[in-house]
């Protein structure tokens, strides 16, 4: 605030994903997604909810994931660290609406973004995963041995849908808007 001035707006949009089964994955890959993805968004938001209220206004939002509500194999702890920070965001959103600050939440689904390749591209150059067509056609298809639905919207997301769905939660357009989860993921979770 000394540098840029007074805080309006906080935007969590951390996140790490290390893709495993439960029995499969490690202590340290849990402790990592609940660190960044959960943990990082309470240390933040607090300190700046700090400042929102005393000023009477504000906005929070957090960045979390459809995965948050719909069971995925391999995404236990992703999942449960994104249901944490989503819960998070909104519990605050009910300890801070008395001061006129608005907390919400932007669940998006599969986005086309580095994460995304890592998750289900296919091996490319120097086997860096690549989102080439067949990839992005096996995430849009869905996979049912692994209990996830396709995309009804036959596209993935791609980071401005996302961001413009962040934009509107923090503007004065959704200025009576709190407590909210918006799911942007082409209705992949039919919510």
């Amino acid at each position: 605030e000394d540098e840029v001035g007074p805080l309006e707006v906080l935007v969590n949009a951390a996140g790490v994903l290390r893709p495993g089964g439960v029995t499969e994955s490690s202590l340290a890959d849990w402790q990592r997604m609940l660190a960044v993805n959960a943990t990082g968004v309470y240390l933040v938001s607090r300190e700046v909810a700090r400042c929102l209220s005393s000023r009477r206004r504000g906005a929070i939002v957090t960045v979390a994931s459809n995965a948050a509500g719909v069971p995925r194999v391999g995404m236990a702890a992703y999942a449960a660290s994104k249901a944490a920070a989503s819960s998070l965001t909104r519990s605050l959103g009910l300890e801070l609406a008395p001061y006129g600050v608005r907390c919400n939440v932007v669940s998006p689904g599969s986005t086309r973004t580095p994460m995304l390749a890592a998750l289900a591209g296919s091996p490319g150059p120097d086997d860096v995963p690549v989102l080439d067509e067949p990839a992005e056609a096996r995430v849009v298809a869905g996979t049912p041995q692994d209990f996830r639905l396709g995309i009804p919207l036959g596209r993935l997301a791609e980071v401005q849908d996302v961001a413009a769905a962040v934009v509107f939660l923090a503007s004065d357009a959704a200025r009576h808007i709190t407590v909210h989860e918006l799911v942007v993921d082409g209705g992949a979770t039919l919510r």
